[in-house]
Parts: structure tokens; sequence; C-alpha cells
């Protein structure tokens, strides 16, 4: 790609990203976008579609950002891991106070811990060993939708707390879970008999 298209093409998306903050992006318009770009609507089609197909285009762009962030620490640690999307959601905090909006669709949210779903479900047999595929399904969709949830009130909080506060955080939550769960797998296991 060369300079005059990355250039175009960051305008376009710095333009949409500001207009994603005052409006919906179903009453966004190639039409603005184009005006505030100081582009021509030919040189969006170049490009896009429309702007829902940009937007899916930025979503699959910073996907494939952290998935190759997330290749190159070379681990499958949860704390690792969430310390890189953590840091990743620092880094590109606009787009992701965006899509964690209450208002937004939650397929890019979802779609972001589906990345890490291979990695940390090694990391849930390595310290899960009690549990059976069903209850690691189970616990994986629990740590993936905790962890949602702190993003989410980490971005509205304002990013107080450091990276390594929140993946401490969360690591300790997942400790304390595992060191709990035997005592509640066998509490279970002589209800069920």
């Amino acid at each position: 790609m060369d300079a005059r298209t990355r250039y175009t093409k960051m305008m376009i998306k710095k333009v949409f990203l500001k207009l994603l903050k005052e409006k919906p992006l179903e009453k966004i318009t190639v039409k603005e976008i184009c005006e505030f770009a100081e582009i021509n609507r030919a040189t969006f089609y170049k490009y896009y579609d429309n702007p829902f197909d940009l937007m899916t285009k930025l979503e699959e762009e910073l996907l494939v950002n952290l998935q190759n962030k997330i290749d190159a620490i070379g681990t499958s640690r949860f704390d690792q891991i969430f310390k890189v999307i953590l840091e990743d959601v620092k880094e590109n905090e606009q787009f992701y106070r965006m899509t964690f909006d209450e208002a937004s669709d939650t397929r890019f949210r979802k779609r972001l811990f589906e990345l890490c779903y291979g990695d940390n479900m090694q990391t849930i047999k390595e310290l899960f060993v009690n549990l059976d595929d069903k209850g690691r399904e189970w616990l994986y969709y629990f740590v993936a939708e905790g962890s949602n949830g702190i993003l989410k009130r980490w971005l509205d909080g304002g990013m107080t707390e450091s990276v390594d506060e929140i993946a401490n955080f969360a690591e300790s939550l997942i400790k304390g879970i595992n060191e709990r769960l035997p005592a509640v797998l066998t509490n279970r296991d002589k209800a069920n008999r």
C-alpha cells in the first residue's frame, strides 16, 4: 500500500471514528464521511462498500493485529494474554470505548474473546484437571464474560488502574476458582449420588 492510500484510509477511519462518537453507526452516511475526510465518493467506494463495511473492516484489522500480538508472546497463560488485550485496549481506546458502549453490537466483544479460546482453553486444561470438557467450556465462557465486564468497567472508569493491576486481579480470581473448585466438585458429586 503506497503512502497516499495509507493516508486516505487513515483519514476515512479518523473521520468515521469521530462520527461514531457523535451518533450511531446506522445514522452515518458515506456523504458525511467523504465531506469531513475531504475525499470524493468514488475514493470511499474504492475501499469500502458502506459505513457498515468500514466498521467490519476496522474490527477485523484490530482483531488480526491483536492476534499477532498474542501469537508473538508465545504463551497460553491467561494473565499474559489478558495483559496483551489490556494494552491493546489502552492503545486503541477510542475504538474499544465505542465497541463496549451499551448501544453497540456485542458481536465484536464476543469475537475478541473467541480469539483467545484456544490459548485460554489450554490454560484451563492445565489448571483445572478435575473438570470434564463441558465444565472447561463453561469455565472458559464464565472467565471470558467476566473479563469482558472487567474491560468495560475499566474503560468506563477512565482506565486509571494499570494494566498489571487489572491483569493481576483477573489472574487472582482464576486462582481462587482453581483453589475452591475441587471442594465444589466433591460436594456436587456427593449431592448427585
